[in-house]
């Protein structure tokens, strides 16, 4: 079954929701000055440091940031928006793991254990066969996409000897 592409961080509309989120804060701080291009001008500097993403309002906007402002900014959180637009992408398309804990997958050009799958977003949690010197306890590893993952092949079964 195909599907369309998992959202990413890159995506506009990932990009718009993550500014619409914080746009009640900046419109409150703009104080009806400007109000009306602040969306606009906020996906065109995002950037996730509220500093560097105040400078870039400055010096490509002519926004007059402060720290107040900075603040709000700082506040912008990509990975809320897109771990929303996963569970939204899973639950339209019937989105299903094909993995199971336990099983080994190539991540990272190694071998990995799946220890968790988090289907709410289609993800899977998997730790390195070969020790990379993290203490992931339990169920921490690597957070990945299961589209990522390449299922590694089972010991192959004994041949059959024939009498």
């Amino acid at each position: 079954m195909t599907h369309p592409s998992r959202p990413t961080r890159r995506d506009p509309a990932i990009r718009a929701a993550a500014i619409d989120a914080i746009l009640p804060e900046v419109i409150e701080w703009l104080d009806g000055e400007g109000a009306a291009d602040a969306r606009d001008d906020l996906i065109a500097c995002l950037d996730e440091d509220g500093y560097a993403f105040a400078k870039a309002l400055e010096n490509r906007c002519y926004w007059d940031p402060d720290a107040e402002l900075v603040e709000i900014l700082g506040g912008l959180n990509l990975y809320a928006a897109l771990r929303a637009a996963e569970k939204a992408w899973v639950e339209e398309h019937g989105i299903t793991v094909p993995l199971a804990v336990g099983d080994r997958v190539l991540l990272r050009g190694q071998e990995a254990v799946i220890v968790k799958i988090e289907a709410e977003t289609a993800h899977i949690i998997a730790q390195p066969v070969q020790s990379d010197g993290a203490n992931y306890g339990a169920t921490g590893g690597w957070v990945h996409p299961f589209e990522e993952a390449a299922p590694v092949a089972s010991a192959s079964p004994e041949k059959e000897l024939v009498s």
